[in-house]
């Protein structure tokens, strides 16, 4: 990994993919390494690195049909110890499923995206664009293709000059 990030100049944004529904699973290489927190090192790792200071972040927490069957309808536990979370814990333990409204499951998704946020340094919070996708559902990955490319595009005129930075 290290010996590409000299390919990466000028990059205007980072594409970070992370999967929902791996958060009850370990890694196929190192069986003592959560999945979850594997992605978290590895999104702190970039998020915060010197060569995408000025990059968009994108996150995308992808496998939210998977997320859905194995968290709100099979009730697994997510069973994250906080090992990341740099906040008050008690805000910031994982959330259970009896405490969802529906199976849009908006309090564990909420509680995914705070944990990814706090991985990134405070300066660069305002740069991540967090998208909850289902790779395999057109309509949505359209919508959030979009939204990506839009971004992309006003962060290419604003570094052309062709519209104020404020914008």
């Amino acid at each position: 990994r290290r010996k590409w990030m000299g390919l990466f100049g000028g990059v205007t944004g980072l594409i970070f993919v992370a999967a929902l529904s791996e958060y009850d699973q370990v890694l196929f290489e190192h069986s003592g390494t959560n999945r979850l927190v594997e992605s978290l090192k590895l999104w702190e790792t970039n998020a915060n690195r010197p060569d995408f200071k000025d990059s968009a972040l994108l996150l995308f927490l992808n496998k939210f049909d998977l997320f859905q069957q194995k968290y709100y309808e099979q009730k697994v536990p997510i069973g994250y110890d906080g090992e990341f979370v740099k906040e008050d814990p008690a805000n910031n333990a994982p959330p259970t499923w009896d405490n969802e409204k529906d199976n849009k499951c908006e309090i564990a998704i909420n509680w995914f995206k705070r944990l990814f946020l706090h991985q990134v340094s405070a300066d660069r919070v305002p740069l991540v664009y967090i998208h909850v996708t289902t790779a395999l559902d057109p309509s949505n990955m359209e919508t959030v293709i979009a939204a990506c490319a839009s971004h992309i595009l006003q962060q290419n005129m604003k570094r052309s000059g062709l519209v104020p930075a404020f914008v």
